[in-house]
């Protein structure tokens, strides 16, 4: 688990300040115990997250006596320790789970004996993740993971069942995750013999569909298939004719294991119909992707993320200063050095009349001074940068700024829905372009590589 990334992601979620109780730290984060292995104190202030905690010292109140309690298992069912490909699917189901408060289960990721799956009752992410279990489930189908958690797996983690609660360890925290009766997924997906249809979009086409949707159906973003075509009808308000074009439908010749299930909907003469958005959020992650329709139209849509190999594409290369600057600054380096190598082999020669070189010694620097040098100023100047800078800029904003929220413009603007503003500030007070976003969407960040300051 990315460690830092998680507690800087929760920070303003934590409900009490860091408690130390037999040496070792707790907080505590939707009324469950977190506990830190790997605690970072320095004099008395937690260091790993923005913003520091102050702490407090052993106490014999009687809720922190019971802290320990949380981290001595009892009934262990079974345990599993989750490798990087499995990580991936978990970080990647935590982004469809539900966040309705009155279905707390299932805005959780499920691990079962097979597969991984997250739904929020609309669409349902299940992917098999082919690893070994140890144990036997008992009372329960298997591991639940809040999906707070979920998007900072990485790889490596330990889970562990017990008859009420999934801990989850890393080499520096402890969580502890109460357990609860998952929905049985299972009976909302038809037979696979009964999708005979199927079709193929790329990223780019489902993103092209998502806008025209979003001029003729604001409210809905629905998209509809019938005889062959894809339509949009317009309910937009405004005199615009609806969006039609053909796209052939093929058979199924053979299933493939779905990623996806997602419902339909409907409407006045269209039966086989789709939210774009939702459509969208999957597509995002794959270069394309294959939907599957069943017989019956009032049946889920199954959709299998396709990413295709670019091992054969040209691979692109690194932004770097151009080659003569590079020389330039090189050979300059070669001569102030062989300078100093020759008053070195004249004071150990014990030449008495050393005559003075022309050197600036201030400019004198070692091989890596140099190199650092290079590359920072190659940074400053260029503006190169492989992470987008995230900056608190207010109470319920976050700035982001960088030549790398170019790269990620889509997913900022339809993710996180943020605006462009060419009159912000940066952390050092200067002007400079950027995107504003709510801190509401902040735990989407997790889809990029950013750098918090």
């Amino acid at each position: 688990m990315d460690t830092k990334k998680f507690l800087k992601a929760i920070s303003n979620k934590i409900k009490m300040n860091i408690t130390i109780y037999e040496g070792e730290a707790f907080f505590v984060l939707n009324d469950s115990w977190i506990k830190i292995k790997n605690t970072g104190l320095v004099n008395g202030i937690y260091n790993l997250v923005k913003g520091e905690f102050q702490l407090i010292e052993e106490t014999t109140d009687k809720g922190i006596l019971e802290i320990n309690k949380h981290f001595k298992p009892e009934n262990i069912t079974s345990t599993i320790t989750v490798n990087e490909d499995t990580a991936k699917k978990i970080v990647l189901a935590s982004k469809f789970c539900g966040t309705d408060d009155l279905r707390p289960v299932m805005t959780r990721v499920f691990i079962n004996k097979t597969v991984v799956v997250a739904t929020d009752a609309h669409f349902l992410y299940k992917k098999e993740h082919g690893q070994i279990i140890k144990g036997e489930f008992g009372t329960k189908d298997g591991f639940l993971i809040d999906s707070i958690y979920a998007k900072f797996f990485k790889g490596g983690e330990r889970l562990t069942l017990t008859n009420d609660k999934t801990i989850i360890e890393t080499d520096e925290l402890i969580l502890v995750n109460s357990n609860g009766l998952y929905p049985n997924f299972d009976t909302v997906i038809p037979s696979l013999n009964s999708y005979t249809k199927c079709a193929t979009m790329s990223k780019e086409k489902v993103k092209e569909l998502l806008k025209t949707a979003e001029k003729l159906q604001p409210n809905k973003n629905n998209i509809f298939f019938k005889d062959n075509n894809i339509i949009i009808p317009n309910d937009s308000g405004y005199v615009m004719n609806e969006h039609k074009e053909e796209f052939i439908l093929q058979d199924v010749e053979e299933f493939e294991e779905f990623d996806f299930l997602l419902m339909p909907v409907h409407s006045d003469g269209y039966e086989r119909g789709l939210n774009a958005k939702l459509l969208n959020a999957i597509a995002l992650n794959y270069s394309e992707i294959k939907i599957y329709f069943n017989e019956n139209p009032n049946k889920a849509m199954l959709i299998k993320g396709i990413n295709k190999k670019t091992s054969s594409s040209p691979v692109k290369k690194k932004t770097t200063l151009p080659d003569p600057i590079i020389q330039k600054l090189k050979d300059e380096n070669a001569k102030l050095l062989l300078q100093i190598q020759e008053l070195k082999t004249e004071i150990n020669t014990l030449v008495i009349e050393v005559k003075p070189k022309p050197i600036e010694i201030e400019k004198l620097c070692s091989a890596e001074k140099l190199e650092k040098m290079i590359t920072e100023g190659t940074q400053k100047y260029f503006g190169l940068g492989e992470q987008i800078i995230v900056v608190d800029y207010s109470e319920k904003a976050l700035a982001l700024f960088g030549d790398a929220t170019k790269n990620n413009k889509g997913y900022i603007q339809e993710v996180l829905k943020g605006r462009f503003n060419p009159y912000l500030k940066n952390e050092q007070g200067e002007k400079q372009c950027g995107w504003i976003i709510s801190k509401k969407y902040s735990d989407k960040l997790s889809g990029l590589d950013c750098k918090f300051i």
